[in-house]
């Protein structure tokens, strides 16, 4: 639908799920690339995959409607954080913002210590390499 969407021409931005669980979601890059090419911007949704990237040290059920198209069961690595997750969506060809809901207190505030954080508490190299 993104695809038909981009190609009409009529729309600047575009709400789309983003995040390491669907890191290999074939089309994913493909659409991304295809907002970036015509100058659409990203609004990436989930990027913790509805809380479960942030399971760090358990295995876990990510459904389709959290990672915007396919199932996948993982053990999280620790090395997954709530700086890293919204660091990988930010670095994806076309996306200019995430929305990243949260369900508490402690959530919020290590969602909002993101714009602090160094490099190297930034860096998603490692944990994409353990995901997957």
């Amino acid at each position: 639908m993104i695809k038909q969407a981009v190609e009409t021409g009529v729309i600047d931005v575009v709400a789309y799920q983003v995040n390491m669980a669907n890191h290999k979601l074939p089309g994913r890059d493909e659409t991304l690339r295809l907002c970036a090419e015509h100058g659409i911007g990203v609004v990436a949704m989930k990027p913790f995959a509805r809380g479960k990237l942030l399971q760090g040290g358990k295995t876990v059920k990510i459904a389709k409607y959290q990672t915007g198209g396919i199932t996948v069961d993982a053990k999280i690595p620790a090395s997954v954080t709530p700086i890293r997750c919204p660091n990988y969506v930010l670095s994806q060809p076309a996306v200019c913002t995430t929305i990243a809901g949260v369900s508490s207190l402690d959530e919020l505030h290590s969602i909002l210590a993101y714009p602090k954080a160094s490099q190297e508490e930034k860096d998603y190299s490692q944990s994409l390499e353990e995901l997957f």
